[in-house]
């Protein structure tokens, strides 16, 4: 993540582009569990329960389709952008 304040390691440093055009269903998966677990933890300390309701396949289109549109971000990028358009749905 580019302009981040903290330290990120694992799938969500790879690229949008890399998130779209990976082959390897094992990789995929992979990313796809890094980012639900990103988006439990940010889940657990924050004030409103966005996670609630939703499922992982929406939440993985969601994630492809921001990719997809956006192919320079970080996977993380888009996952804080898909966690906070979740918790203004909640409000």
């Amino acid at each position: 993540v580019s302009q981040s304040r903290y330290t990120l390691i694992g799938s969500g440093t790879a690229s949008c582009g890399e998130w779209i055009s990976e082959q390897n269903e094992l990789v995929r998966s992979a990313r796809r569990l890094w980012v639900l677990g990103y988006l439990s933890g940010l889940n657990a300390v924050s004030s409103v329960d966005f996670l609630k309701g939703f499922e992982v396949e929406g939440i993985s289109a969601a994630i492809d389709k921001y990719c997809r549109e956006n192919p320079l971000k970080d996977v993380a990028d888009v996952t804080l952008n898909v966690a906070a358009q979740m918790r203004r749905m909640k409000k």
